[in-house]
């Protein structure tokens, strides 16, 4: 559908702070430089303290661990309190997350889970949406563990986006912390999000 047939139907309004994070696969496989060197710095932390001490494993999602991270989701939103009275955005993330988990074999995404000492601590989800670009559709992790976030997308880019050149964050949703964080791993463009309201016949 052509721009003007979308406005004979819709008033489109764009979203401010809404925008797509996009970044290269591989500056997130590579992280190399000065500007990644924080996230370099916080994964080698992480590897030392836990791969010594316990075991960590990755592991892809599939109908047979599944409920594993679904218990993993119900503690992280228990903590975040992810219910409609508390946040919309939060509360329809879970359910979105909870629907991928069930129909994984069904539906065309792909995940990793992480296990430190036989728990799961993290997953990731990601799906193709063009050619050249995926999307980093959900990713959860205990944030009190030191650099299992960088280790978790550090993993996601090398195993859920092959032959992909891009890889699409999504927006921040207003969130001051999560735009830091993702404006920290240099996006190479953004990609802006509209609202289309239905005219009224």
């Amino acid at each position: 559908m052509q721009r003007h047939e979308i406005t004979f139907y819709f008033e489109v309004s764009e979203q401010d702070k809404f925008d797509d994070y996009i970044y290269l696969r591989q500056d997130l496989i590579r992280l190399k430089g000065n500007r990644y060197a924080k996230q370099r710095n916080l994964i080698h932390q992480f590897c030392k303290r836990y791969s010594i001490r316990c075991k960590v494993d990755v592991e892809t999602i599939d109908s047979g661990n599944n409920r594993k991270c679904l218990n993993f989701l119900q503690e992280w939103c228990e903590l975040r309190k992810c219910d409609a009275e508390n946040g919309e955005s939060l509360a329809c993330e879970k359910m979105a997350t909870m629907n991928a988990l069930k129909n994984i074999d069904a539906l065309e995404v792909k995940g990793i889970l992480i296990h430190i000492a036989g728990a799961v601590c993290a997953f990731g989800i990601g799906s193709r949406l063009t050619d050249t670009m995926s999307v980093l559709n959900f990713e959860k992790a205990h944030a009190s563990i030191k650099g299992l976030y960088q280790f978790l997308d550090n993993e996601c880019a090398k195993h859920l986006f092959t032959g992909c050149e891009y890889i699409n964050k999504e927006s921040d949703m207003k969130l001051p912390n999560l735009a830091q964080s993702k404006k920290s791993y240099n996006p190479v463009n953004m990609i802006k999000s509209y609202r289309l309201t239905l005219h009224e016949q």
